[in-house]
């Protein structure tokens, strides 16, 4: 019988987690997660969470973080959507939830590895974006070879 190779995977509200958590510690100005979470009302706890991809955000919330980082909410959806463009590359799936990405063999990457593959340096308000998949993709065979 034929061993399927599992895939890697994480979620939209991921990718858009690590790119604004890229945006915030890349601004010129020093914005800290308490910033961002009095600007919009909610906890700290609350923040590292949707920094993480645990909790979404709502619209009023992007058009108020898009304010507060002074990028177009356009350009926000923009960057989310050509990480995911590279990250599909990759070999990685994207999906619209964990539950999404459970349906299949998927091995979901954490924060720190996603956080690898969206960097963005200080270099303007959002910078380009590089990715740093060799090491993932290491990572990924190993992790694939235990699952056989």
């Amino acid at each position: 019988m034929k061993s399927s190779t599992p895939t890697i995977g994480t979620t939209y509200q991921s990718v858009l987690g690590a790119v604004i958590s890229s945006a915030r510690t890349a601004s010129e100005q020093t914005i800290t997660q308490a910033d961002i979470a009095a600007q919009l009302g909610i906890t700290v706890s609350t923040w590292s969470r949707i920094e993480r991809g645990e909790s979404a955000l709502n619209l009023e919330q992007l058009v108020k973080l898009a304010a507060y980082l002074q990028i177009p909410l356009s350009a926000l959806f923009k960057f989310v959507e050509d990480r995911i463009e590279e990250l599909s590359t990759q070999g990685v799936k994207v999906a619209v939830s964990k539950e999404a990405l459970d349906e299949e063999r998927t091995i979901h990457l954490n924060n720190a590895q996603l956080a690898a593959m969206v960097v963005i340096p200080a270099l303007g308000p959002l910078g380009s974006i590089v990715t740093a998949g060799v090491g993932v993709y290491a990572a990924w065979k190993k992790l694939s070879k235990k699952s056989e």
